[in-house]
Parts: C-alpha cells; sequence; structure tokens
C-alpha cells in the first residue's frame, strides 16, 4: 500500500521497507483485537485478497500508465509557431464587388 502511495505521490519517501511493514501490521492486529468483526470467512479472505492484490498491481498499473505518458510525450513534435507578417505601409485591401440586384438607395 506504502509503495503504491509513493509511487502516485512520486514520494519515495513514502515506501515503507519490509521491517516497517510488518511493525505497522502488527500495530494494527494489535488494535484490531479490540474490535471484533463479525464476518463469513470466505467474505474475510476476498478482503484480505484484496488488500494484497490492490498494492500490487495497483503500483504497476500506474508505472505503466507513467511510461506510456512519456513515451507519448516523445513522439509529440511541437508545433512551430506561424512567423509574424511583417506591415510594410503599403499594404492594399482587395474588396471584391458584390452586385445586389433589388437593391435601391433611397
Amino acid at each position: 500500500m506504502h509503495g503504491m502511495l509513493a509511487a502516485i505521490s512520486k514520494t519515495p519517501e513514502m515506501a515503507l521497507d519490509n521491517e516497517e511493514a510488518m511493525a505497522l501490521a502488527k500495530g494494527i492486529a494489535d488494535v484490531a483485537q479490540y474490535y471484533p468483526v463479525n464476518m463469513a470467512p470466505e467474505i474475510y479472505a476476498w478482503i484480505n485478497l484484496a488488500m494484497i492484490a490492490v498494492p500490487i498491481y495497483g503500483s504497476r498499473i500506474y508505472l505503466v500508465s507513467q511510461r506510456r505518458r512519456e513515451e507519448k510525450m516523445k513522439n509529440v513534435t511541437p508545433q512551430q509557431p506561424a512567423p509574424a507578417r511583417q506591415y510594410n505601409g503599403n499594404a492594399r485591401v482587395h474588396v471584391p464587388h458584390v452586385d445586389f440586384p433589388d437593391f435601391k438607395p433611397q
């Protein structure tokens, strides 16, 4: 869980080593003994599996998405802005002639 948090937040300091993870797990287990949960063993097993699988695969999914994003950014060619037009003072505006046959000035 902490490895995934460290990867997503880009803060490797959040990753726990094995000794820290074991100490945290023991602390959680010590507190949990005072809060009994009446749950079917099958449900408890599925929740346990999810708690194990999410950090394992979640961090890998995040790393794959980061790699793909970086690869995509490498393949993007930055667009060059169009050169600015210089005004030389002799610009003429061409207005096309439009005939309105039904128009009668008053």
